[in-house]
């Protein structure tokens, strides 16, 4: 786990935060106050989860069609998963960082993950409405 704390704390540097991991190995991160990312240290891999939004199971089904349509997307340009979390009833974007050697390279698939996150936040929310 020393190694995830040296690697998570050297990114923090270089991005001006003072990050750590907890006694969960996981990273939370708000961004812009509404952006909801947690960064949860595995064995060799990084597991990214990213709140999309929250959503009821007996909403309509234009919106799980559109998750499924862009879970096919996402999986083609290996750019992670949607997921939904039934204890919760959100929907969450998860993606593995697998190569953990190289800060920079962290850092903008961080960066990625969290366009994607926003991006994604801001489509399923106008299909949550409908």
């Amino acid at each position: 786990m020393q190694a995830h704390q040296d690697i998570i704390a050297n990114i923090g540097e270089k991005l001006g935060l003072p990050l750590t991991f907890d006694d969960n190995n996981q990273c939370l991160l708000l961004l812009d106050s509404d952006i909801f990312t947690s960064i949860e240290a595995k064995d060799d891999i990084w597991l990214l989860n990213g709140m999309i939004i929250p959503l009821s199971p007996v909403c309509g089904d234009s919106i799980w069609r559109q998750i499924m349509v862009i879970n096919g997307e996402l999986a083609a340009n290996n750019e992670g998963t949607l997921a939904y979390i039934d204890a919760a009833e959100t929907l969450l974007l998860i993606h593995a960082i697998t190569d953990l050697t190289n800060s920079y390279h962290i850092i903008s698939q961080l960066e990625s993950f969290v366009n994607q996150q926003e991006a994604l936040k801001n489509i399923l929310q106008e299909y949550a409405k409908v």
